[in-house]
């Protein structure tokens, strides 16, 4: 131990186990200070001494029947190596492309099991400081019937606090509430009243409203597309990991390779 460490720096010491400066290598970012690097390092020291501690005394006081683990090392370690060679199998065989028509025909099979679990929007909006010059001109753009959006963007992009003009994007009403002062809007109004204009003591809010679904309203596809894909993806790495359980028992059995004496 002492040759392999001959140019390390001891950081602590419980019997004969030493924490070397080595064995935190890694362990703090270049961006961390260095005054938090200290109580990162002093902390891991504690935790290392402490179970360092906790295990001699636990070598020192448990009967050696209860400190034989190798059955247990042996599961473990083959539990690991099981799981990595399916990771690695899945890294290999695993088709990762879900189209379009995958996506959509799943949402068909499990409409039922879109419900909304709160209420989502559609919207395109600018948020401005009080007053701005500029406001009657967005608002005439933002508030047309045709809207032209590269012209808009051009428009707001230096000059707004902040702006969203994806109209396909689905978003929670309790985050959109957070940033817009249209609390007080019921469903039935935001999409009657679809044009917004509100202000506050400091903000001017121009505010178009596309489109609205309330809590346990069917989902839209487009708010539910990646949770599909995680299904497909998932319910296709189940069954690869399936078909090479069968696969590899039906060899097997052919070579002979096992047998079950308990019938």
């Amino acid at each position: 131990s002492c040759n392999s460490h001959k140019n390390d720096v001891a950081l602590a010491k419980v019997g004969g186990s030493y924490l070397y400066q080595s064995d935190i290598c890694g362990l703090i970012s270049p961006e961390t200070s260095p005054a938090d690097s200290a109580a990162i390092v002093k902390n891991y020291i504690e935790v290392w001494v402490n179970q360092q501690l906790l295990a001699k005394k636990a070598d020192e006081e448990l009967p050696s029947d209860k400190k034989n683990f190798d059955k247990q090392l042996k599961n473990y370690k083959q539990l690991l190596m099981i799981q990595a060679y399916e990771t690695y199998y899945l890294d290999h065989h695993l088709d990762t492309v879900i189209n379009d028509n995958e996506i959509k025909t799943y949402y068909q099979s499990h409409i039922a099991d879109f419900e909304l679990k709160s209420n989502i929007v559609r919207l395109n909006f600018v948020k401005f400081r009080k007053a701005h010059p500029a406001i009657p001109r967005v608002k005439q753009l933002l508030f047309a019937s045709h809207q032209n959006k590269k012209l808009l963007t051009q428009l707001v992009d230096k000059i707004a606090e902040n702006y969203f003009f994806d109209d396909n994007s689905w978003l929670l009403y309790d985050d959109i509430i957070k940033e817009l002062p249209i609390q007080n809007y019921q469903p039935a109004q935001l999409l009657e009243n679809r044009n917004i204009e509100i202000q506050d003591s400091l903000y001017h809010f121009l505010i178009v409203i596309k489109d609205f679904k309330i809590k346990d309203d069917v989902s839209p596809l487009i708010f539910e597309r990646e949770n599909i894909k995680a299904v497909i993806l998932n319910t296709r790495k189940n069954t690869l990991l399936e078909k090479l359980r069968v696969d590899i028992k039906k060899k097997a059995a052919e070579n002979s390779d096992y047998e079950i004496f308990q019938k």
